[in-house]
């Protein structure tokens, strides 16, 4: 335990001369800014208005971390092509204390997101009626529901570069939006893509009290969630146990 808290401080120390904390805090307060700056000259309802902010988030949310996974990679690709990172004793805490390094800088930025919102919207619209439940709900699960791409970008990342990390990022956040329209119906819950999107919307009107959540796909696409998860993040401590630090130059 005490290895695991030392590697955790010394990845926090050497993102700190990356963009890995400039981008989990300017992302969020211009997506927020964009949505606050749209809703200023729309005249959709307030709660169109926040069912579009999650919709966004989670369009834009496998893109974003495949930038920073990236950003992880780089950093240790530029000291010594991941050398210090594969010649510590306990590779396992090493590659344990990124992946919640990312994942909770990700959960702070999301949460964050949602609490920015909610305290800056009655600014444009009447907001009285909406507790910061309706905000915060929804942002954990969507937060939730991408955690499995933590680990297969990471692996992608470390594996096969920047190139096919950011560009499978795109592609998941294009997977995403088009999973939201009519082409996912009865297929979003298997596919990892449209989990996220479907699962935060319905989350927003569980708050809401709008619509029940016992439903045969939201059941289905919660498991198939905790699974691919699960299975991802094992797969994740095995697959760095043997990672040589073979990289595909681009």
């Amino acid at each position: 335990m005490v290895d695991f808290i030392r590697y955790t401080k010394s990845d926090l120390y050497k993102l700190k001369y990356s963009s890995f904390y400039f981008i989990h805090l300017a992302l969020p307060i211009c997506g927020v800014g964009l949505l606050l700056l749209y809703t200023a000259f729309s005249s959709i309802s307030e709660l169109n208005v926040v069912s579009s902010f999650f919709q966004i988030f989670a369009i834009c949310y496998p893109f974003v971390i495949a930038i920073v996974c990236n950003i992880v990679e780089e950093q240790e690709m530029g000291a010594g092509y991941s050398q210090n990172l594969l010649t510590l004793p306990h590779r396992g805490f090493a590659v344990l204390s990124k992946f919640l390094i990312l994942i909770t800088f990700g959960f702070l930025a999301m949460i964050g997101s949602a609490a920015l919102f909610y305290i800056l919207l009655p600014i444009f619209r009447d907001t009285a009626a909406l507790s910061i439940e309706i905000f915060l709900f929804p942002a954990l699960v969507l937060w939730s529901a991408n955690i499995m791409f933590y680990a297969v970008y990471f692996m992608i990342s470390f594996r096969f570069g920047k190139n096919t990390c950011i560009g499978l990022g795109a592609v998941g956040s294009l997977l995403a939006a088009l999973l939201q329209t009519g082409l996912g119906t009865g297929i979003w819950f298997v596919i990892p893509y449209g989990i996220g999107i479907h699962l935060s919307d319905y989350a927003l009107n569980y708050a809401l009290r709008i619509e029940a959540i016992q439903n045969a796909e939201i059941t289905t696409a919660i498991v198939i969630c905790i699974v691919l998860t699960v299975l991802l993040v094992i797969l994740l401590m095995i697959w760095f146990r043997k990672y040589s630090g073979k990289h595909t130059v681009e």
